[in-house]
């Protein structure tokens, strides 16, 4: 997680995560499985328990799917914009 940075009113907090699979016959083995997942549960998971509420996704432009060369992974590019409820409304 970085920030957060102040931007007019607001305040922008940046993080990345993955999904990792563990292994409890091969410890402490754990893997890669996935930027999405990771990203989409935690996204949820703040919309349900706290102030900070789903308003979208933007597409950054910067999807790196199925390439070998360049990752393991499924990043597709997008994030999740979250906003917080202002507590004075």
């Amino acid at each position: 997680m970085f920030g957060p940075i102040q931007h007019g009113r607001s305040y922008i907090l940046i993080g990345a995560f993955s999904r990792e699979a563990v292994s409890l016959l091969h410890w402490p083995e754990h893997r890669y499985a996935s930027f999405k997942n990771a990203r989409d549960e935690y996204a949820a998971s703040l919309d349900r328990q706290t102030e900070f509420k789903l308003t979208g996704h933007l597409n950054m432009h910067n999807a790196i799917i199925d390439d070998p060369y360049v990752t393991t992974g499924d990043h597709d590019g997008k994030a999740v914009i979250l906003c917080a409820r202002d507590s004075k409304s």
